[in-house]
């Protein structure tokens, strides 16, 4: 029985020989003879190069565990990019959604002025080429909301594979679903330590741990790989006893001790020495891959910092674009009501700042996807 501590080889028996007369049919061996209760034997064979430190056995049964572990990990990294795309895709369908209401509220605007238009032009106060003027904004508008009721409902869509029913359904979120930010300002910047965040996701990011198990197995194969090329020497010893009645051979009588040492040095090895080559060419690949994923996971933590700052600095000039085209969108209707103004300003402005709106939007989207995402981040656990 071979066994895991440097490949000891531990063995036993039992053998009966008896004198068989020599005119009989088969000759007698010395060597076979026993007494007449047989020989026991016990002893144990050592290798000290091949075979010793690692041998195909154990480098299965520690293969196999590395795999598992790797699985292990394989599904952690599913979940953490399930995670970090259901993030992404719930942000998208909240963008798309309050986009979709900017729209409908300036579409209404502009129905409401041509409700009000119409009345006027009844009474000869407003001349058919306002009015018609007018009529080419709402169809323009309704355009818009076509095309972002269009983003929404494929935002939705992508949103319902990480939402389902209790019989595992996709559900697709309906647009009153969709939340609306306060109009107050966001929260202070969040300050983001960038190396203490970088080595706690080079310990526990799932994708460093499996690259990681990866590399151990094929280090493995490569040390079997390259054990396998060693001369083949092993030491042993082994202790023998003969039981029954030792008059019938003295010398068969009494416990014998033997030493062993056996070589074998085959001569050219050459599939032996081309998979330790091949094996070496595979553990320094997944290292190189290994570092480039190292290096990687720094640039995303970087890249998010970097998000993260710009994010806010988005956010806080896109609520003052917002807010003060808002204040020249409604000036500039109170002027047409004065008749300071025409419909051309009016809908230059609404339009102007239904765009500084939809940055707004982007902005805080953008904010609060990054930090999710840091958050996610920063959650992982090694294990």
């Amino acid at each position: 029985q071979r066994t895991g501590l440097w490949g000891l080889e531990v063995f036993g028996g039992y053998r009966l020989g008896t004198r068989v007369d020599s005119s009989g049919p088969f000759p007698t061996y010395s060597p076979d003879q026993t007494l007449s209760g047989g020989e026991f034997r016990l002893g144990a064979e050592v290798p000290l190069f091949r075979d010793g430190p690692i041998d195909a056995g154990r480098a299965r049964l520690r293969g196999a565990e590395i795999a598992r572990d790797a699985a292990d990990i394989g599904f952690d990294r599913a979940q953490l990019d399930v995670l970090l795309s259901g993030i992404k895709a719930y942000f998208r369908w909240v963008a798309a959604g309050q986009k979709w209401r900017l729209a409908e509220s300036t579409l209404r605007l502009a129905e409401e002025r041509a409700q009000q238009m119409q009345e006027r032009a009844g009474l000869g106060l407003t001349s058919d080429f306002d009015r018609l003027d007018n009529e080419r904004m709402v169809f323009e508008r309704r355009d818009r909301i076509i095309a972002a009721q269009r983003d929404l409902e494929a935002a939705s869509y992508e949103l319902s594979l990480f939402l389902r029913t209790q019989d595992g359904k996709p559900s697709v979120p309906p647009a009153h679903r969709v939340p609306a930010f306060s109009a107050a300002p966001g929260p202070a910047p969040r300050i983001l330590d960038v190396v203490a965040v970088a080595g706690r996701l080079g310990r526990c990011h799932p994708q460093l741990r499996q690259a990681r198990a990866e590399l151990k197995g094929q280090e493995i194969e490569l040390d079997l790989a390259r054990n396998q090329v060693a001369p083949d020497i092993r030491v042993g010893a082994q202790v023998s006893r003969d039981v029954g009645d030792p008059a019938l051979n003295p010398t068969l009588g009494g416990t014998v001790f033997d030493a062993l040492v056996k070589i074998s040095v085959p001569l050219l090895l050459s599939n032996e020495r081309g998979q330790a080559q091949l094996k070496k060419a595979s553990v320094e690949e997944k290292r190189a891959e290994l570092r480039f994923a190292e290096e990687r996971l720094l640039t995303l933590v970087r890249d998010v910092e970097s998000r993260l700052r710009a994010s806010h600095e988005r956010r806080v000039q896109t609520e003052r674009l917002s807010e003060t085209s808002r204040a020249l969108s409604e000036g500039e209707r109170e002027r047409l009501t004065s008749g300071l103004s025409n419909l051309l300003f009016v809908n230059v402005r609404e339009l102007a700042a239904l765009d500084a709106d939809s940055r707004l939007v982007d902005a805080q989207v953008l904010e609060r996807e990054v930090l999710f995402e840091l958050d996610v981040l920063e959650a992982l656990h090694c294990s």
